[in-house]
């Protein structure tokens, strides 16, 4: 039955959606599991129970199909199913935002589901909040898929875009996919000492400091790892991350890397340690792609380098490290700064 039209309703994605207890991979692997199934029919859960023909399963949601249902499309298609059908309820609530898109990227491939006829066989009818576990499983049998289950939402959904793509059943989804935001947030970062402190605290492996173009070492983003945490911003001793507006699927799909903040190392020439020299702001660039970056002038325009690690530079100012170095006296609260001071016989 064809949805109630509404009102239009901000964009949103299964990266975002509310969970609706669902178990997607459960769902998955009771589909590889049951060899006879070619077709998947989700409907809502007021929809009609009528089975579909042999080989169609129908999976009612606990509720409105919603936006994570509409994430599972790709998914299932792309995991060994031939075609996927919507079966909508008569008092069918807000259409998801994101329906047009995924009716543009998938096509024929996602149809509302066509009035049912009479069949001798019958395919299964199961909830998806209650999937029962294959009986192949208790035997020990390996379920074989494409897609890897152990993956989250989000990343599952990138990989079944690629094997539908990879596969000529879709076009290129980049453009489609612009509108729909995914889990992670766009970072930026301002006076960042590549620290790498970020990078630890990332348990998505979203951050990581690399060798760009031009002999710089940086800290670059993996916006398709990122899924907006946000536990890199509060990690930082400095306060120089940011999270700004989310990323959307068609970076995720295109796996940008951006860079957030880069350096020139040096070696020092006294003591051989590796010290950074401030090269000013770093233009975003797909560090992917060689590209020269726009650098902008030091602070000062002071560009020169001495050769020496900041230590070494307050150890010749300062022979016997009566003087504190200029990083230690920003960087430092001044009650304790005030305490070093006097502690050294320092005005």
């Amino acid at each position: 039955m064809t949805p109630q039209t509404s009102s239009p309703t901000p964009a949103s994605s299964p990266a975002q959606s509310e969970p609706s207890g669902v178990d997607a991979a459960a769902l998955m692997r009771w589909v590889r599991a049951t060899e006879s199934v070619e077709v998947v029919v989700l409907a809502c859960h007021d929809a009609s129970p009528t089975p579909g023909p042999h080989g169609t399963a129908v999976v009612r949601w606990p509720g409105c199909l919603d936006e994570q249902a509409l994430g599972l499309v790709p998914q299932l298609l792309a995991d060994g199913v031939r075609a996927l059908r919507l079966r909508w309820c008569p008092a069918h609530g807000p259409t998801p935002s994101s329906l047009p898109v995924w009716r543009q990227v998938l096509g024929e491939l996602l149809e509302t589901e066509p009035a049912a006829g009479r069949s001798l066989r019958h395919g299964p009818v199961l909830h998806a909040e209650a999937v029962p576990l294959p009986r192949r499983t208790l035997t020990g049998a390996r379920l074989d898929g494409v897609l890897a289950l152990t993956l989250d939402e989000q990343a599952r959904l990138i990989q079944s875009l690629r094997v539908l793509y990879a596969q000529d059943r879709i076009d290129d989804p980049g453009t489609a996919l612009a509108g729909l935001p995914a889990a992670g947030r766009v970072l930026t970062a301002s006076g960042c000492t590549l620290c790498a402190a970020c990078t630890w605290a990332c348990p998505h492996g979203a951050l990581e400091i690399a060798d760009t173009d031009s002999r710089l070492r940086g800290l670059v983003q993996d916006l398709a790892a990122c899924r907006g945490c946000q536990a890199c911003v509060g990690a930082c001793p400095v306060d120089a991350l940011h999270a700004e507006e989310p990323v959307s699927l068609a970076q995720a799909w295109q796996a940008e890397v951006t860079v957030l903040a880069a350096d020139r190392p040096h070696t020092c020439r006294r003591c051989g340690a590796r010290y950074s020299q401030d090269v000013g702001s770093l233009a975003p660039h797909d560090v992917g792609r060689p590209a020269v970056p726009g650098l902008a002038p030091a602070p000062g325009g002071q560009d020169e380098d001495s050769g020496l690690c900041p230590l070494c530079q307050a150890r010749e100012r300062s022979p016997f490290l009566t003087d504190l170095p200029p990083e230690a006296e920003h960087a430092l609260p001044p009650s304790v700064l005030a305490a070093i001071r006097r502690s050294r016989g320092l005005s």
